[in-house]
């Protein structure tokens, strides 16, 4: 309910309809003043005066007190009504008549003794000898006060229906809005597959066109990118080799073991490329197979030279875990690496919990050390991104590994989230089991 609120509030479209429905309010509230001083000010004297007039000619035509006979006979044919009282006799036409108590309307201006005007319809009070007469001209459904008011209605409705023809037609006009938003809101997610048409031809088709295009003018862009990545990455494997060949040919000394350690870093950075590249193309899916968590873990700490106890893990569920081994390792590996890296390097900095809760895995990996400030946080997962901007070697790899480790983890239907705790780092990921 709260979100159905909310997006009323911020909705364009009901922006417009408050507007639409203002001006009505507007426009009924001016008619109604406007009718109010015609009738009360403009036409009320005149038409007071014509029923004063129209009361004495029936008083002088029934008598007083008045011929019951006669009065009955001119209020059929006339459609009026008539009420006497006097000293000792008191007559109505009709049962329908009011009493002289019921009705409120004003003195006559000429005249202040007699009383005409509109209450329930249009009323004479006329005082004379001995008595006074109650005379009704018109009922309340009849009637230049009554057209008024009918005419104040009709306009009101009218204008009903106008503002929601109106608002129909504004809301299609403005229809293209609704799909460049959601346009733009998958091209913000990076979903980039998603297409906006439209058969308009108005400017805001044009918006609509001239963003699908910009959208496919940066797909091009990102394969071009990836592509120059990925052509770049097989060239250098064959000089790379070559390297190590005449490297291994080098006797022993400093300097070969830093050429070296510079060419793992590449090939690392290479394989990462590759490994990317390889998941985005639709021959390179993943390999799914019911894994050992237990396993899985120990064979990743294990390649990276690392035990259990030195990084306070224990107690994981004896487990199965649907999923690529060989993908599942290297994105446990790259969290890891990059827990280890950025610690203080001090016991127990790094720990690993492994909990488990109906069909979902969760795996959080936090250190004791180095954080990352809250405005890199939203680009980490972005390729090539680093917190260090001087990009140093002592401060990190290429900022490969976590877009790598998140692009695994959406292959496998889950969610990795990184965040700043305090004196250190937490990644939080969550995998769907497969139990056996």
């Amino acid at each position: 309910m709260n979100k159905l609120i909310k997006k009323l509030r911020f909705s364009l479209f009901t922006k417009i309809l408050i507007v639409f429905l203002l001006g009505l309010l507007l426009y009924s509230y001016s008619l109604k003043i406007s009718q109010d001083i015609f009738i009360k000010k403009a036409a009320f004297p005149k038409m007071q005066r014509m029923a004063v007039t129209m009361a004495r000619y029936m008083v002088e035509q029934v008598g007083n007190p008045p011929d019951t006979l006669k009065a009955k006979v001119l209020t059929d044919s006339l459609f009026m009504g008539l009420r006497y009282q006097g000293r000792n006799f008191s007559w109505e036409s009709s049962t329908e008549m009011p009493d002289f108590t019921d009705i409120k309307i004003p003195d006559y201006i000429k005249a202040p003794r007699i009383k005409a005007g509109f209450d329930k319809g249009l009323f004479v009070i006329l005082p004379v000898k001995d008595g006074k007469f109650l005379i009704a001209l018109q009922n309340k459904r009849e009637g230049v006060y009554h057209a008024a008011e009918m005419i104040l209605i009709a306009n009101f409705a009218v204008a009903i229906v106008l503002i929601f023809f109106m608002f129909i037609i504004i809301r299609w006009l403005l229809k293209p809005i609704k799909n460049l938003d959601a346009g733009v809101r998958n091209l913000a997610e990076g979903h980039l597959d998603f297409i906006t048409k439209t058969k308009r031809r108005d400017e805001l088709g044009k918006l609509i066109t001239s963003f699908g295009l910009m959208v496919e003018r940066i797909k091009e862009m990102i394969k071009a990118r990836d592509r120059l990545l990925l052509d770049v990455s097989h060239e250098l494997r064959s000089p790379l080799t070559r390297v190590k060949i005449s490297l291994e040919m080098m006797r022993d000394c400093p300097e070969k073991f830093e050429i070296s350690s510079d060419i793992r870093e590449i090939e690392i950075m290479i394989t990462e490329i590759l490994e990317t590249e390889r998941l985005a193309s639709p021959h390179g899916s993943l390999v799914f197979k019911d894994i050992k968590l237990k396993t899985l873990i120990e064979s990743t700490l294990h390649d990276l030279k690392i035990s259990t106890h030195e990084i306070g893990v224990d107690n994981i569920p004896d487990t199965y875990i649907k999923g690529d081994e060989k993908r599942l390792g290297i994105l446990l590996s790259n969290l890891l690496t990059n827990a280890v890296k950025f610690s203080d390097q001090k016991p127990d900095s790094v720990k690993m919990i492994v909990q488990q809760k109906n069909s979902r895995l969760k795996i959080i990996i936090e250190n004791r050390g180095q954080s990352i400030p809250d405005e890199d946080l939203p680009f980490i997962f972005e390729p090539f991104y680093r917190v260090d901007k001087s990009r140093t070697k002592s401060s990190g790899g290429y900022g490969l590994g976590l877009s790598l480790a998140k692009r695994i983890t959406e292959e496998h239907n889950g969610n990795l989230t990184i965040e700043s705790i305090k004196d250190g780092t937490r990644a939080v990921l969550e995998l769907p089991l497969n139990e056996i």
